[in-house]
Protein backbone atom coordinates (compact mmCIF):
# COMPACT_ATOMS: atom_id res chain seq x y z
CA UNK A 1 0.00 0.00 0.00
CA UNK A 2 1.26 3.16 -0.73
CA UNK A 3 1.87 5.89 1.73
CA UNK A 4 -0.49 8.32 -0.26
CA UNK A 5 -3.30 5.44 0.77
CA UNK A 6 -2.18 4.70 4.36
CA UNK A 7 -4.15 7.26 7.24
CA UNK A 8 -1.71 9.62 8.66
CA UNK A 9 -2.33 9.79 12.41
CA UNK A 10 -2.82 12.95 13.96
CA UNK A 11 -2.70 13.54 17.47
CA UNK A 12 -4.70 16.84 18.73
CA UNK A 13 -4.45 19.12 22.04
CA UNK A 14 -6.49 20.18 23.16
CA UNK A 15 -9.54 17.55 22.86
CA UNK A 16 -11.54 18.81 20.14
CA UNK A 17 -14.35 16.77 21.16
CA UNK A 18 -14.81 18.21 24.47
CA UNK A 19 -15.15 21.71 23.90
CA UNK A 20 -17.03 20.95 20.42
CA UNK A 21 -15.09 23.84 18.97
CA UNK A 22 -16.83 25.48 15.88
CA UNK A 23 -13.27 26.11 14.23
CA UNK A 24 -11.79 22.43 15.26
CA UNK A 25 -14.89 20.76 14.42
CA UNK A 26 -14.45 22.62 10.68
CA UNK A 27 -10.83 21.72 10.62
CA UNK A 28 -10.64 18.21 11.76
CA UNK A 29 -13.80 17.27 9.39
CA UNK A 30 -11.64 18.71 6.73
CA UNK A 31 -8.65 16.65 7.47
CA UNK A 32 -10.41 13.58 7.54
CA UNK A 33 -11.03 14.11 4.03
CA UNK A 34 -7.89 13.85 3.02
CA UNK A 35 -7.03 10.00 4.82
CA UNK A 36 -5.93 12.01 8.00
CA UNK A 37 -7.25 10.24 11.17
CA UNK A 38 -8.08 12.24 13.96
CA UNK A 39 -7.07 10.35 17.08
CA UNK A 40 -8.56 10.14 20.45
CA UNK A 41 -7.22 12.67 22.51
CA UNK A 42 -5.31 11.42 25.85
CA UNK A 43 -7.44 12.76 28.93
CA UNK A 44 -4.02 13.94 30.54
CA UNK A 45 -1.37 15.93 28.12
CA UNK A 46 1.61 14.00 29.90
CA UNK A 47 0.39 10.98 27.98
CA UNK A 48 0.47 11.82 24.38
CA UNK A 49 4.34 10.57 24.06
CA UNK A 50 3.00 6.98 25.10
CA UNK A 51 0.19 7.12 22.48
CA UNK A 52 0.85 4.29 19.94
CA UNK A 53 1.92 5.01 15.80
CA UNK A 54 1.43 9.45 16.23
CA UNK A 55 2.38 11.10 12.92
CA UNK A 56 1.13 14.40 13.61
CA UNK A 57 1.00 15.99 16.95
CA UNK A 58 -1.27 19.19 16.76
CA UNK A 59 -1.12 21.53 19.24
CA UNK A 60 -3.83 24.54 19.73
CA UNK A 61 -3.69 27.08 22.76
CA UNK A 62 -0.64 26.01 24.44
CA UNK A 63 -1.02 28.53 26.78
CA UNK A 64 -3.73 26.47 28.47
CA UNK A 65 -1.17 23.89 29.32
CA UNK A 66 1.36 26.83 31.46
CA UNK A 67 -1.09 29.82 32.34
CA UNK A 68 -0.97 30.42 36.09
CA UNK A 69 -1.23 33.59 37.97
CA UNK A 70 1.98 32.23 39.73
CA UNK A 71 5.36 33.17 38.01
CA UNK A 72 7.34 29.51 39.02
CA UNK A 73 4.14 27.60 38.26
CA UNK A 74 4.05 28.96 35.47
CA UNK A 75 7.72 28.19 34.57
CA UNK A 76 7.55 24.69 35.65
CA UNK A 77 4.42 24.09 33.31
CA UNK A 78 6.24 25.92 30.12
CA UNK A 79 8.97 23.48 30.58
CA UNK A 80 6.86 20.51 31.16
CA UNK A 81 5.02 21.46 27.65
CA UNK A 82 8.67 21.64 25.80
CA UNK A 83 9.83 18.49 27.79
CA UNK A 84 6.44 16.48 26.25
CA UNK A 85 7.08 17.96 22.60
CA UNK A 86 10.43 16.58 23.09
CA UNK A 87 9.96 13.36 24.27
CA UNK A 88 7.20 13.53 21.05
CA UNK A 89 10.02 14.48 18.80
CA UNK A 90 11.91 12.14 19.63
CA UNK A 91 9.72 9.27 18.90
CA UNK A 92 9.33 10.70 15.50
CA UNK A 93 6.38 12.36 16.07
CA UNK A 94 6.07 15.95 13.53
CA UNK A 95 4.46 18.62 15.68
CA UNK A 96 2.14 21.13 14.27
CA UNK A 97 0.84 24.63 16.10
CA UNK A 98 -2.28 26.28 15.20
CA UNK A 99 -1.09 29.96 16.39
CA UNK A 100 -4.49 31.25 17.56
CA UNK A 101 -3.04 33.96 19.84
CA UNK A 102 0.77 34.81 20.42
CA UNK A 103 0.04 35.50 23.98
CA UNK A 104 -2.94 34.96 26.28
CA UNK A 105 -5.77 37.78 26.55
CA UNK A 106 -4.61 40.62 28.89
CA UNK A 107 -1.12 38.22 29.91
CA UNK A 108 0.99 40.63 32.21
CA UNK A 109 4.44 39.52 31.48
CA UNK A 110 4.53 39.63 27.49
CA UNK A 111 8.41 38.64 27.45
CA UNK A 112 7.52 35.23 29.16
CA UNK A 113 5.21 34.44 26.11
CA UNK A 114 7.76 35.54 23.74
CA UNK A 115 10.30 33.62 25.52
CA UNK A 116 7.60 30.48 25.78
CA UNK A 117 6.97 31.15 22.06
CA UNK A 118 10.43 30.84 20.67
CA UNK A 119 10.97 27.20 22.18
CA UNK A 120 7.92 26.78 20.76
CA UNK A 121 8.69 27.05 17.58
CA UNK A 122 12.08 25.56 17.72
CA UNK A 123 9.87 22.42 18.68
CA UNK A 124 7.66 22.63 15.48
CA UNK A 125 7.84 21.38 12.28
CA UNK A 126 4.83 23.67 10.82
CA UNK A 127 3.08 26.05 12.40
CA UNK A 128 -0.79 26.92 10.82
CA UNK A 129 -1.75 30.77 11.44
CA UNK A 130 -5.12 32.12 9.86
CA UNK A 131 -3.66 35.29 7.79
CA UNK A 132 -0.38 35.79 5.73
CA UNK A 133 -0.07 39.26 7.81
CA UNK A 134 0.51 36.70 11.63
CA UNK A 135 2.76 34.33 8.75
CA UNK A 136 4.74 37.31 7.73
CA UNK A 137 5.06 38.43 11.63
CA UNK A 138 6.38 34.99 12.67
CA UNK A 139 8.97 34.76 10.06
CA UNK A 140 10.17 38.15 10.75
CA UNK A 141 9.89 38.62 14.55
CA UNK A 142 10.57 34.89 15.85
CA UNK A 143 12.77 33.94 12.81
CA UNK A 144 10.59 30.94 11.73
CA UNK A 145 11.28 29.83 8.32
CA UNK A 146 8.73 31.04 5.87
CA UNK A 147 7.97 27.46 3.93
CA UNK A 148 7.44 26.07 7.20
CA UNK A 149 4.42 28.19 7.59
CA UNK A 150 0.99 27.40 6.34
CA UNK A 151 -1.66 30.16 6.10
CA UNK A 152 -5.44 28.59 6.08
Amino acid sequence: MSKLNQHINLLPWPNPRRRQNPYQKLLYTALESQHIRIMMTPPSFSLAPYMPRIDWFHLNWPERIYLSSKPQVQQERSEYLINILARLRKKGVRIVWTVHNLTPHDAPDIEFHKKVNRRLFENCDLVHVHSHDVGEYLSREYRFNADQIHVM
